[in-house]
C-alpha cells in the first residue's frame, strides 16, 4: 500500500483544503487493541502497519491517514472516558457509499442510533462501538447528490 500526500481530496466540499495542512494522524485509546484493530480493518478498510502485543497498533488508509490504537492500561496508565460529544467520522463521497458502509456494519452486528438519513447538509448515520466511542459515517449533500428517498 502506498499513499501520496499530494493527491487531491476526494470530498468536493473540501477541495479548498488541497494546499493546506491536513490532520492525518489520530491516537485513539481503547481497552482492547486487537478487537479495535480487527474492527477498523474489516469495517473501514484500514491496513495494519505495526502491532506491539496488546498495547498498540498502527493502521493506515490509502489517503495517508494514520490511526494509532493504544491501550493505556497496557502501558500502566489510566483509561479515561472520552467527553460527551467526542466522535470520529468517516466522510464519504456519495449517499450510495454511506449505504454500502451501513450494510457492511449491519453484517458485522453493529447496533445503530438510527438508519442513514439526512442530517443538516449531509447524509449519514451514527453508532457507538469500542468502549462506547461515537462514530459518524456521512457524505455531504450537494445539488447533485441527494439522500435516498424513504420507502413508504
Amino acid at each position: 500500500m502506498s499513499c501520496a500526500l499530494s493527491t487531491p481530496l476526494s470530498c468536493p466540499h473540501l477541495r479548498f483544503l488541497e494546499d493546506t495542512m491536513q490532520l492525518n494522524h489520530l491516537n485513539l485509546c481503547v481497552s482492547n487493541v486487537p478487537e479495535a484493530c480487527s474492527f477498523f480493518q474489516r469495517c473501514f478498510d484500514l491496513h495494519l502497519l505495526q502491532q506491539h502485543k496488546k498495547a498498540l497498533a498502527v493502521l493506515s488508509d490509502e489517503h495517508c491517514f494514520t490511526l494509532v490504537l493504544m491501550n493505556p492500561q497496557a502501558l500502566q496508565q489510566e483509561m479515561r472516558p472520552y467527553p460527551d460529544g467526542f466522535h470520529i467520522g468517516f466522510l464519504l463521497d456519495t449517499p450510495e457509499q454511506v449505504e454500502q458502509t451501513y450494510q457492511r456494519l449491519v453484517a458485522e452486528g453493529v447496533q445503530f442510533l438510527h438508519e442513514p438519513r439526512k442530517i443538516r447538509k449531509s447524509y449519514g448515520f451514527y453508532f457507538t462501538a469500542l468502549d462506547d466511542i461515537l462514530f459518524e459515517v456521512s457524505c455531504p449533500l450537494s445539488l447533485q447528490a441527494t439522500a435516498p428517498q424513504e420507502s413508504a
